[in-house]
């Protein structure tokens, strides 16, 4: 009986040190970003861009709308030849009706649709860095928790250390007063001694437990006092530090949208060409010597170029540099 009784409380104690809590720092960082309120804006981001996209690649299709037009007006075109027998021509009416069917179809924009579809694919990797920033800081701050954390840990191992050799003492010193080898004062000295320490585990104990409760602020994790957190493992990075800070690769995609930018902005000045069709019914059509409804189409081409713009253009660009001159001395900063 009582050897299962034994097997029972050894199984009891095998399982509660199965249960502990181990906690990884790369566990906290998972959990954390998951937990984070920003974690679901990069997908966002993306369904964002693909329909910006999906818009930009429409600019090709052909434009369609349906018009129509009423007017009245005070005078028409009349023909001024005096009356021939057997022959009139009957005047223009003065009111005028059309219902048109209007088609556009760009043939070349200048190279604008490309440019501004550059412009937002590299504004949506600046806002997806813009998150690992986030992420960056976010990992720095669980990174000064979990340390803490360990810290205080270690701090009250030492601690308890202490107070386990000054006890041991303290029996020493007991023994030694009783059989008048030592001074009572010596046990006093040790008692203080043995308070201090026992408040000082006090206090880390308080602030193990802050910490605790903050790691769960930030991961959304249930942490129990006496989870264990591993130490990790330090892994010794040969790059240069600065070439890996999430704001380098920032600064890059600046640089690289703002570039984008003086493309777009310089096919502004770029010709243009275009198709158009017309198709519609009124009264008048085309020829204006007949005062009737009838149905009426064109179709053609047509080329526009804003050759001068009276250096805008131009300057949007000098700013677009300077912008781009401060984005290189915040990254040497």
């Amino acid at each position: 009986m009582n050897r299962l009784i034994f097997i029972w409380i050894l199984g009891l104690l095998s399982l509660q040190a199965m249960a502990q809590q181990a906690i990884t720092l790369e566990e906290c960082y998972d959990k954390a970003i998951a937990y984070y309120p920003l974690s679901q804006q990069e997908q966002l981001l993306q369904s964002a861009n693909d329909l910006t996209i999906e818009k930009l690649n429409k600019t090709y299709l052909p434009k369609m709308a349906v018009n129509g037009q009423a007017s009245y007006q005070s005078d028409v075109t009349k023909v001024p030849i005096q009356e021939i027998p057997a022959f009139s021509i009957e005047p223009l009416s003065k009111d005028w009706y059309k219902l048109t069917l209007d088609v556009n179809q760009i043939i070349y924009d200048g190279s604008q649709t490309k440019n501004q579809k550059q412009v937002e694919d590299i504004g949506m990797k600046i806002d997806k860095q813009n998150l690992q920033v986030e992420y960056h800081n976010l990992k720095e701050r669980i990174n000064l928790i979990y340390f803490a954390i360990l810290l205080q840990r270690s701090n009250k191992e030492i601690l308890q250390l202490h107070l386990d050799n000054l006890n041991a003492k303290i029996k020493e010193v007991k023994s030694g007063v009783e059989n008048g080898v030592l001074l009572a004062t010596n046990e006093n000295v040790l008692k203080a001694e043995i308070l201090k320490i026992e408040q000082s585990v006090s206090e880390v104990e308080a602030n193990l437990e802050a910490s605790i409760r903050i790691m769960e602020k930030f991961t959304g994790m249930t942490i129990s006092n006496d989870a264990e957190f591993i130490v990790p493992e330090i892994e010794v990075n040969t790059g240069t530090p600065e070439n890996n800070r999430p704001e380098m690769t920032l600064f890059s995609l600046q640089q690289e949208k703002l570039e984008a930018s003086k493309k777009l902005t310089g096919s502004r000045t770029l010709p243009r060409l275009s198709a158009f069709g017309q198709a519609g019914y009124g009264r008048p059509g085309f020829d204006m010597l007949k005062n009737e409804f009838t149905d009426f189409y064109i179709v053609g081409a047509k080329l526009s170029w804003n050759f001068w713009d009276w250096n805008q253009t131009k300057k949007e660009k000098e700013i677009m540099g300077l912008q781009q001159q401060i984005i290189e001395s915040q990254r040497q900063t």
